[in-house]
Parts: structure tokens; C-alpha cells; sequence
């Protein structure tokens, strides 16, 4: 990602969803909010990063309307039948069942 002279983040790339220990967590400190960090905690435990976690707080869709306005001024949009909701669709927030 990239920061727009707006302060909105810009993605360098596709999009793509990672396995937990395929991310690298460095020494810049940072914080995860979401229930998916209480999935597998020693992903990021196990590092030396300095992260604060609270898995209670949850997105405010009120947070994401200055990138949807941005986004539909640019006609960055797809079609409802085109959309694809990447934590659904790959579980991604799902303990593995063994």
C-alpha cells in the first residue's frame, strides 16, 4: 500500500489474502484489531513485534466511506454479481478443522 495525498491508503498490486505464517511481522509497532487475531495468536506471538491486540473491536463501515466515496468518484466499482468478500469466501477467520 501506498498513502494518496488525501491520507487514503492506495494498494500496490492485486489483492490477495496470506497465510498467517507466510507474514512477516517486524519491530514496528502496530495494532490488530478483529476477532481473526485471536485465531491462531502465535503467529504474531512469536515475533519480536510490538503489537497490541483487541480482538473486540471491530471495523466501523462509517471508516470506509471517504475510500467508497473516493472509489465511485474514480468509477472504481464492480457490479454486485462481480463482488467477492475475500474473509467469507476463504474462511479466513475459521480455526482449521482436523
Amino acid at each position: 500500500y501506498s498513502v494518496d495525498e488525501n491520507r487514503l491508503a492506495i494498494l500496490q498490486g492485486e489483492e490477495k489474502l496470506s497465510n498467517l505464517d507466510d507474514v512477516l511481522f517486524d519491530s514496528t509497532p502496530a495494532c490488530g484489531v478483529g476477532h481473526g487475531w485471536s485465531i491462531a495468536p502465535e503467529s504474531w506471538l512469536k515475533s519480536d513485534a510490538d503489537i497490541k491486540v483487541d480482538s473486540h473491536l471491530l471495523p466501523d463501515a462509517r471508516s470506509l466511506l471517504k475510500l467508497a466515496r473516493q472509489a465511485v468518484a474514480e468509477n472504481h466499482t464492480v457490479s454486485a454479481e462481480n463482488t467477492s468478500i475475500n474473509y467469507l469466501r476463504n474462511q479466513v477467520a475459521s480455526k482449521p478443522r482436523h
